[in-house]
């Protein structure tokens, strides 16, 4: 549009795109490993996206348990932001690979995801799952 001396349209469609990328980066502050203060809801995936992703983590002998929450947040609110907390059948130092970096490459999640080791200190995410419904999505125990 420049070149063809349409200066005002493209500085409209210019300061669009600086507006986006702000949003996006506000978005992606709010996207972050989980916190006390945090919302957490239930996860709203279909059955089928969900026995999907159920069926990849099976798979997989060392997740004992797996929780999936979605976090509540006010940027982007249609792009939901989901928590999957993975409680594994022995100790992390244990396991000899980075279980959440594995299971970051191979599940697919329908919007962005955030997946985490069940830890001592992270018990208190594990509480927060548990009092949501439908938040257990796998034992194999």
């Amino acid at each position: 549009m420049m070149r063809t001396g349409r200066a005002p349209e493209a500085e409209a469609y210019r300061l669009r795109l600086v507006d986006q990328r702000e949003l996006e980066e506000r978005a992606a502050e709010e996207r972050t490993t989980p916190r006390w203060r945090d919302r957490y809801e239930e996860h709203g995936l279909g059955q089928e996206e969900l026995s999907g992703l159920v069926e990849i983590l099976r798979t997989y002998h060392a997740v004992r348990r797996a929780y999936l929450v979605r976090k509540r947040v006010s940027i982007l609110p249609h792009r939901p932001y989901y928590i999957l907390l993975i409680k594994s059948t022995s100790p992390i130092g244990s396991l000899g690979y980075n279980l959440t970096e594995l299971l970051a490459s191979v599940l697919e999640f329908p919007s962005d995801a955030y997946i985490m080791h069940l830890t001592r200190k992270k018990y208190w995410l594990l509480w927060r799952c548990r009092r949501l419904p439908n938040a257990l999505v796998m034992s194999k125990f």
